[in-house]
């Protein structure tokens, strides 16, 4: 979630009538706040239909999970340009077969998948000509959204796995909440300029934050089997997993000179804007389920 620092400087141009024309900066404060109106309904209306659906049962969270690879990799085969409806269709077949599979994935393969993802997206952009980047995109994209989606489904399945994925989902959002207000109101310090200019340190350390609080406090609400120290432990790596996976999707943004991966969700930009700081931490949530919290 980017968090845009203030504008230090602002240009004006004359009227023949020697008075300064207002300029785009002058007006960016309303802009802010229509952003943050359009950001917090989009959010009070999403965020109850999707811990419904989450709630609901494990069948209508396999449903949620499908859907959002679908929508997900539409978004970044429009981002990154593979226009041929007959490979976006094959990387859509793929990504959702991995979700539809997740419980055929043994815990050797998923990680595997998701890290081969990520490293096929790297060197497209790091080391191959622009027309020769098009299937490492389309497997590496489908490898990444699809293993990272089918997380949610393992952890939906596992003993409480209802509560689980809710704190995965709500620790995930805190870190963005925390991260986005703090880093808005007192962000000063870049945190990597080269990628995504908004993001400060401020905002980090206090996303961090966000994420060890809502673990602390949620685990103990929802009674799970964790200690002070373990939710703590899980709620850093929450905080840092939705830092990272939001700055790999500000990267591939920047890469192909976009500021949103779509519209879908207005004051949010794209499902891809959404789900970014969300996939990895599915990952990470599904292993302190089953290995950190049994220690």
């Amino acid at each position: 979630m980017a968090v845009e620092l203030p504008v230090e400087t602002m240009t004006s141009s004359a009227s023949p009538s020697g008075s300064p024309e207002p300029c785009e900066p002058c007006h960016r404060p309303a802009a802010g706040r229509e952003t943050l109106v359009l950001r917090l309904a989009t959010a009070i209306i999403g965020v109850p239909i999707l811990f419904a659906l989450v709630w609901l049962g494990e069948i209508w969270s396999l449903a949620l999970a499908i859907v959002v690879v679908f929508l997900g990799l539409r978004e970044l085969y429009d981002l990154v340009g593979i226009k041929s409806l007959w490979e976006r269709l094959l990387g859509i077949v793929l990504g959702v077969s991995l979700v539809a599979g997740a419980g055929l994935q043994a815990q050797i393969w998923a990680p595997l998948i998701l890290f081969s993802g990520l490293v096929l997206v790297f060197v497209s952009y790091r080391f191959l000509p622009a027309h020769h980047r098009l299937w490492p995109l389309i497997v590496g994209g489908s490898f990444y959204l699809g293993a990272a989606l089918a997380y949610g489904v393992l952890l939906r399945g596992i003993d409480d796995g209802v509560l689980w994925l809710s704190l995965a989902l709500a620790a995930t959002f805190m870190v963005d909440t925390f991260a986005y207000f703090v880093g808005k109101a007192l962000g000063k310090h870049r945190l990597a300029p080269s990628i995504s200019p908004g993001k400060t340190w401020e905002g980090g350390v206090a996303g961090l934050f966000g994420g060890i609080l809502a673990f602390i406090v949620l685990a103990s609400l929802l009674s799970l089997s964790l200690s002070v120290w373990k939710a703590a432990l899980l709620g850093i790596a929450v905080g840092l997993g939705a830092q990272v996976g939001d700055l790999l999707e500000s990267a591939l943004k920047r890469a192909n000179s976009a500021k949103q991966s779509g519209r879908l969700l207005p004051g949010h930009g794209g499902i891809l804007d959404r789900l970014d700081s969300v996939v990895l931490n599915l990952a990470l949530v599904y292993y302190g389920a089953t290995w950190v919290a049994t220690w």
